[in-house]
């Protein structure tokens, strides 16, 4: 960091997501992650730095097609090989 080399125990998270969620989800997402990251490296809760950033449904594919406004998911999941549908987490 600063030209130098780090040697902190850093670990930062650059996330996607679609854009729709509420601010309070999307916190609680991070807090989420930044108590598992801090468990899981051993590291302290100030060497996890997480950003999130919203995407626009439209500007993101998964599964070939772009992604549904949030709301639309059933819809949307219809679209989908009954083999695929099958094959999701339940």
């Amino acid at each position: 960091m600063g030209g130098r080399v780090n040697t902190a125990p850093q670990v930062y998270v650059h996330g996607l997501v679609r854009e729709g969620r509420s601010i309070e989800i999307k916190q609680a997402l991070m807090s989420q992650m930044l108590e598992e990251i801090a468990q899981i490296g051993e590291i302290s809760a100030e060497d996890v730095w997480i950003y999130l950033q919203d995407i626009p449904a439209n500007q993101m594919i998964e599964f070939g097609r772009f992604l549904p406004a949030p709301g639309d998911e059933a819809e949307w999941e219809k679209g989908m090989t009954p083999e695929k549908r099958d094959s999701l987490p339940k």
